[in-house]
């Protein structure tokens, strides 16, 4: 219910009133094919659908965080995983959480930021924190809820996605997530 009550406080920032199906999280993290990345970022974890993929996926060599825009989602997920390194902010930040860890830069970076619901400018601020940290090669795979898509908004990020990455391909429709939804995987 904390996810659903989130949504309804902030729709613009949660996006979506139910946190991403099983399905739809296995199917991001299957096309990440994390088993060749030593840095994997999660942007919007929520209630750690795609992080349990993330975890049963990644290398147990690999450095991996997600953070958190939401303190209530933020403060839900670090009881729920304890194990699991997660930063209260947004994606802005990630060159400083990267610069904590060593990094400058991201093999792949799996996102739930609901860009459709954002206006363009701050489309652009927080995608020019990502593209600049992902590395040549790296992959960027990013949560489109179908609706969103068909609005000037999310067809701005669409093209903002095909105009900065040398590959941008989506996933198929998953109908049984509420609501349906698609994935970019994006290779820079």
């Amino acid at each position: 219910m904390g996810f659903s009550l989130e949504f309804l406080k902030n729709p613009i920032q949660i996006g979506s009133p139910f946190p991403s199906s099983q399905s739809f999280a296995k199917l991001m993290v299957d096309y990440a094919k994390l088993q060749s990345n030593s840095t994997i970022v999660e942007l919007g974890p929520g209630t750690g659908s795609v992080t349990n993929q993330i975890i049963k996926q990644m290398p147990c060599d690999s450095l991996f965080f997600a953070i958190e825009i939401n303190e209530v989602l933020y403060k839900n997920f670090k009881n729920n995983y304890p194990e699991t390194i997660i930063y209260h902010g947004t994606a802005n930040d990630i060159k400083k959480y990267l610069k904590m860890h060593n990094r400058s830069q991201v093999d792949c970076i799996i996102s739930a930021i609901p860009w459709a619901t954002l206006s363009i400018d701050l489309q652009q601020e927080l995608f020019s924190e990502i593209y600049d940290v992902i590395a040549p090669g790296g992959t960027f795979i990013t949560i489109a809820l179908l609706i969103g898509t068909f609005f000037s908004r999310g067809k701005k990020f669409k093209q903002l996605l095909d105009s900065n990455f040398q590959l941008v391909n989506r996933t198929p429709i998953v109908w049984k997530n509420l609501p349906p939804a698609i994935a970019y995987i994006c290779r820079k």
